[in-house]
């Protein structure tokens, strides 16, 4: 048909949307619908897991390590910037939803908002760009042709 323009499954924009903008969404909502929940139900749900044992603290910093991760994914493809301009963007992306989170839980029955939980979201972002600087300067390695330990 004559100006209609059909967008391919290898568009850049839609490959790019499902590879990184989608996950990255996703994982938003996921942290959404889970501070939607009442302490006592992320509790029994926490027990009913015989097989992990989890504090809360660490599922804060699991879940926004991982959300910092997805952002960095997703603005290091866009924007190709080195890590060191794009580790704060990402920190302060992560924590500032990490903030809104805590927000939306003062709203929720049976849970209330915390600048301690906040600060383990935040220490779950770091965590995880750390893990980041870390493979960026064995990948710098590498590419001069040092090698590693153990090679």
């Amino acid at each position: 048909m004559k100006g209609i323009h059909y967008i391919s499954a290898s568009h850049p924009f839609k490959r790019g949307f499902f590879l990184y903008w989608l996950p990255t969404i996703a994982f938003a909502a996921v942290i959404f619908v889970g501070s939607s929940l009442s302490s006592s139900t992320i509790e029994e749900t926490i027990r009913d897991l015989n097989w992990v044992t989890l504090s809360q603290e660490l599922l804060h910093a699991a879940e926004f390590g991982i959300f910092a991760l997805l952002i960095y994914r997703l603005l290091w493809h866009y924007t190709g910037w080195p890590f060191l301009g794009l580790s704060p963007v990402v920190l302060v992306l992560t924590t500032g939803y990490g903030a809104l989170d805590e927000l939306h839980q003062a709203f929720v029955p049976g849970r209330d908002s915390s600048l301690y939980d906040l600060g383990w979201d935040a220490l779950g972002a770091v965590l995880a760009l750390s893990s980041v600087a870390v493979v960026v300067q064995l990948r710098k390695l590498r590419v001069r042709g040092n090698s590693l330990p153990g090679d």
